[in-house]
C-alpha cells in the first residue's frame, strides 16, 4: 500500500517544497520593475536555468518522446537542431538590446520604435499566447498525474499545484519566479538522464544491438531523411516554423532581467549548450521505447514507460513533467500580468480613465 502511494507522496513533497522556495525568495516588489524583471543581479547560471525552464514545457517532453518513437530520424534532427538554433538566436538579439535594456516587456520595446498601437496589439497577442501556454501546461499537470497514481483525482492536485505558482508568481513576483524555475529545471535535468537510463536497461540489448537495430529501420535511415522530396522540404519548414516559435515575451524578458547585453549573451549560448544535451537524453527516451517495442502505438508510449518502472521512478517522472509544466506556467503568468498591467493599462491611460 505505501509503495503504491509513494508517487503521490513525492508529489506533495516537491510541491510543498516548490511553495517553501517560491515563499523564501519571495521579497516584497516595491514597483512594477522589481516584479517583472527584478533589480537585474541574477547570476548567469540562475538566468540560464530559468530560460530552460520557461522553454521546456511539460508537453514538449511527452511529445518528444512520442515522436522520436513514431518519425525517427526526421524527429529527432528537428528538435535537436531547433532547440539549439532557436536559443542561439537570441545571442546577435541581445547584443542589439543596450538601448532596450530598461524595459519591462517586448510589447515596450516594440512600442518604443513603432508607438503605441503597436505596443498594445503586440500586448494583446502575446497574452492570448500566453494564456494558451498557461492552459497546456495545466492540461499536462492533470496528465502526468493521472498517469502516475489513480489514488486521487488528478484534477485535485492540478487545482493545488496551479494556486502554488499563481500565489509564489503573484506575491514574489519574477524573483520567487526565478529561484523556483532554478529549482525545478535543476529537478528535471537530474531525473530525465536517469530515466533515459532505465529505459535501456529494460531493452536488454547491448549498444552494438541497438544501433544495428537502428539500421534496419527505414525511419532510422538517413538515406531517408537527406533524399531530395516533399518530406525534406516539409522537414526544413518545420525547423524554421520551430525556430520562431521560441520568440516568446517571457523568453525576451530574460534579456531584460540581465544586467548587461554581454551578460544576456552568455546566457544564451549557455543555455543553447546544455539544451543540446537535455534534447538528447530526451531522444533517447524515445528510442529505448521504440528499441524494445517498435510496434507500440503512439497512444501507448507513456503507458509503456509509466508500466516498466518502480514506484519511485513514477514518481520521479510525475516530478519531472510538474517541473516543467510549473516552471513554463509560472514564467508566462508572470510576463502575461505585466503585459496587462504595464502595456494595456497603463499605456492606454485606462488606470487614469478610472
Amino acid at each position: 500500500m505505501m509503495l503504491s502511494n509513494l508517487p503521490l507522496l513525492m508529489v506533495i513533497a516537491f510541491l510543498l517544497l516548490t511553495l517553501a522556495t517560491g515563499l523564501y525568495f519571495s521579497k516584497k516588489t516595491t514597483s512594477l520593475q522589481d516584479y517583472a524583471v527584478g533589480n537585474k543581479n541574477f547570476s548567469t547560471a540562475t538566468l540560464v536555468a530559468t530560460v530552460l525552464a520557461t522553454i521546456y514545457g511539460g508537453g514538449g517532453l511527452i511529445r518528444n518522446v512520442e515522436q522520436v518513437h513514431k518519425q525517427g530520424l526526421h524527429w529527432i534532427f528537428f528538435t535537436i537542431l531547433s532547440a539549439t538554433i532557436s536559443i542561439w538566436i537570441f545571442i546577435p538579439l541581445a547584443s542589439r538590446m543596450s538601448l532596450f535594456m530598461r524595459n519591462l516587456s517586448m510589447a515596450e520595446t516594440i512600442g518604443s520604435v513603432y508607438g503605441r498601437i503597436p505596443r498594445v496589439i503586440t500586448a494583446i497577442s502575446s497574452i492570448m499566447t500566453a494564456i494558451v501556454t498557461i492552459a497546456i501546461q495545466i492540461n499536462v499537470i492533470t496528465l502526468a498525474i493521472s498517469m502516475c497514481t489513480d489514488m486521487v483525482n488528478p484534477r485535485i492536485i492540478t487545482i493545488i499545484a496551479t494556486l502554488i505558482l499563481i500565489f509564489y508568481s503573484s506575491f514574489g513576483g519574477i524573483r520567487a519566479v526565478t529561484y523556483t524555475d532554478a529549482l525545478q529545471f535543476i529537478t528535471f535535468l537530474i531525473i530525465i538522464p536517469v530515466l533515459a537510463w532505465l529505459m535501456f536497461q529494460k531493452t536488454e540489448f547491448s549498444i552494438g544491438n541497438i544501433v544495428a537495430f537502428l539500421k534496419t529501420q527505414e525511419k532510422f535511415q538517413f538515406s531517408n531523411v537527406f533524399s531530395l522530396n516533399t518530406s525534406l522540404v516539409s522537414f526544413i519548414a518545420l525547423i524554421l516554423a520551430g525556430i520562431v516559435s521560441y520568440i516568446q515575451p517571457s523568453t525576451i524578458q530574460r534579456i531584460y532581467m540581465a544586467s548587461s547585453p554581454i551578460q544576456a549573451q552568455r546566457v544564451f549560448m549557455y543555455s543553447g549548450i546544455l539544451s543540446f544535451f537535455v534534447i538528447i537524453f530526451i531522444v533517447l527516451v524515445g528510442i529505448a521505447v521504440f528499441v524494445a517495442v517498435p510496434d507500440l502505438p503512439i497512444q501507448g508510449i507513456w503507458k509503456y514507460i509509466m508500466g516498466n518502472v518502480v514506484p519511485f521512478v513514477k514518481g520521479l517522472v510525475c516530478i519531472s513533467l510538474l517541473s516543467l509544466t510549473m516552471s513554463t506556467a509560472d514564467s508566462n503568468l508572470n510576463s502575461c500580468s505585466v503585459l496587462i498591467v504595464y502595456d494595456i493599462v497603463n499605456s492606454t491611460g485606462l488606470s487614469q480613465n478610472r
